[in-house]
């Protein structure tokens, strides 16, 4: 019995074997293919007109030369992103350089210490809107308060260009220390996606 026992096992080893080794199964494969990651873009462009087609920096947008004490002049500095991706916050600071004490050795009452012979604190924005809102936190900021200021101007979406309007004035109570002089400005813009 034993041996008919041991052959049955050695005779359904043998079957598994060759059962197993015959197995078939169908199977299937697909690719994902063209997955391409491209980053988009922010392309800030500053004008000094609306409707520009090109990016880049520029200058002259602002500036006044014979300017007496009371007078103001105003411009419009239109901001851009012709990129793909909009900008979380734009935000502009203002440098000074240059600054050129002209005062006529022959004026009266000069002081260097007086705040109203300083030119940078007798310049100042009377009047600021940003896409035809009024944007008064730069009102009556002087040349020399904005100098340390960095101003959010808030979002500016993808393809889309907003104006920056600037009334500048200067103080009348501007004293004769200020005569001749002149003062370079620098407005940096910069754009960011948050």
């Amino acid at each position: 019995m034993k041996k008919i026992l041991g052959l049955s096992v050695a005779a359904l080893m043998v079957m598994g074997l060759v059962g197993g080794g015959t197995w078939a199964y169908f199977s299937d494969t697909e690719e994902s293919t063209g997955n391409i990651f491209t980053a988009g873009t922010l392309d800030l462009g500053l004008y000094n007109t609306s409707n520009t087609s090109s990016t880049g920096s520029i200058t002259g947008t602002f500036s006044a030369s014979t300017w007496a004490p009371g007078d103001t002049i105003n411009g419009t500095l239109y901001i851009n992103n012709d990129g793909s991706i909009g900008m979380a916050s734009v935000n502009l600071t203002f440098a000074l350089s240059a600054i050129t004490d002209g005062t006529p050795t022959t004026v009266d009452d000069y002081n260097s210490t007086n705040e109203t012979d300083n030119l940078s604190k007798m310049i100042y924005i009377s009047n600021a809107t940003w896409d035809g809102v009024d944007f008064s936190t730069l009102d009556n900021k002087s040349l020399y308060e904005l100098s340390s200021m960095n101003i959010d101007l808030g979002a500016l979406a993808a393809n889309t260009e907003k104006a920056l309007y600037i009334e500048w004035t200067f103080d009348p109570t501007a004293t004769n220390g200020c005569q001749g002089d002149s003062i370079d400005i620098t407005i940096t813009v910069l754009g960011k996606q948050q």
